[in-house]
């Protein structure tokens, strides 16, 4: 398993250990609401021994019928991600840490949809 596919399972099983109502997937939003999470963007920084710090940049998308529990999701993901401790590790990666913005309104289709982007630093 490729350190980036295995980063995004274990930010899946980061945001469901934070009781919120639906689990979070990897890839597209449902379509009758949930959290979904994709990787965007980044960044690679290589050192002398070939090793490399990734710059991860993360989009969480959260549906709900009810704009503040869709709102309440986001928010939880970004500050529960962002007040880590220590951070889960993972078999081809250390997670070394996490910034987050603040969850933006991205509309209402079929539900209210909250949007939050958050960079993540890994080493592997």
């Amino acid at each position: 398993m490729q350190p980036q596919t295995e980063f995004l399972e274990q930010v899946c099983r980061t945001v469901d250990s934070f009781g919120l109502p639906y689990a979070c997937t990897v890839g597209p939003l449902p379509e009758q609401g949930g959290i979904s999470v994709e990787l965007t963007q980044g960044y690679t920084q290589t050192y002398l021994n070939r090793q490399e710090c990734h710059r991860l940049t993360l989009l969480f998308l959260c549906k709900h019928q009810d704009q503040k529990t869709a709102m309440d999701m986001a928010a939880t993901i970004r500050n529960r991600l962002s007040r880590q401790e220590r951070y889960p590790g993972g078999k081809t990666f250390a997670w070394v840490g996490l910034e987050a913005g603040e969850p933006q309104w991205d509309g209402d289709q079929g539900g209210h949809i909250y949007a939050l982007t958050t960079e993540a630093l890994l080493y592997f």
